[in-house]
């Protein structure tokens, strides 16, 4: 996977406490994989939301999955790194198992209808 400058920056310190409360959070398994009834561990934290869409839900455990390396390499294009038709799946899921989030890029600031999530986000 390649990030810009930009997208490096917030893989340091503040992400890495927020990606191990996602992880705790789920029981270091995959999220995808518990809703297929499959049992594997959770090795990557993906957001639901890419950080390129909305960077305002980078730390937002709402925003945060926790995934195998093969169902987060499913989540991606690899051609430019977008959501694959899986991700955005997954997004769709996710929003709704929470009624926290969008489930398409902007929702939120175009009037749409995000709701305070339950499991918080870091400060």
């Amino acid at each position: 996977m390649r990030y810009n400058e930009q997208d490096k920056s917030i893989y340091r310190g503040r992400w890495q406490r927020v990606r191990a409360k996602a992880l705790r959070r789920d029981g270091h398994r995959c999220q995808n994989c518990q809703r297929y009834g499959r049992s594997r561990a959770a090795s990557t934290v993906h957001h639901v939301v890419p950080v390129r869409e909305d960077p305002t839900r980078a730390y937002d455990l709402a925003n945060l999955i926790s995934l195998c390396p093969k169902c987060h390499g499913s989540f991606h294009k690899m051609t430019d790194q977008t959501l694959s038709a899986a991700g955005l799946q997954v997004r769709h899921w996710w929003a709704q198992k929470h009624r926290a989030m969008p489930t398409h890029a902007g929702a939120a600031g175009r009037g749409g209808n995000a709701l305070a999530s339950p499991l918080g986000s870091e400060s």
